[in-house]
């Protein structure tokens, strides 16, 4: 008989987004990471064994892929936030938790 190994799920606590206030000239491209620290102080740098979601404000600015590469569109700003989930996924009833504050990505 096989021994079944148990899941450790990771219990976000807070999400911090780097690089902190990008500036690029357009075109061009900025990776972004973000660090979850866990309810025990533990950081977690995306992407890892979490569900977690890029999103960019203005994609008209910018746009960013599920691995937290930006892609310039045009001039100006965009907020670039990263949403995790606590638990499995958002579709089991986990909760989300976004970065208190997002980076402000500009485009020149």
């Amino acid at each position: 008989m096989s021994r079944l190994r148990k899941r450790r799920i990771i219990t976000p606590k807070t999400v911090a987004v780097t690089p902190t206030n990008p500036s690029d000239v357009h075109p061009a491209t900025e990776q972004f990471t973000a660090t979850v620290t866990n309810v025990h102080g533990t950081a977690i740098t995306f992407p890892a064994t979490c569900a977690g979601t890029w999103s960019s404000s203005n994609t008209a600015r910018a746009t960013i892929n599920q691995t937290g590469l930006a892609t310039t569109v045009s001039a100006g700003t965009t907020n670039i936030n990263f949403t995790t989930v606590v638990g499995t996924s958002a579709a089991k009833g986990g909760t989300g938790i976004s970065d208190a504050t997002p980076s402000v990505y500009t485009v020149s």
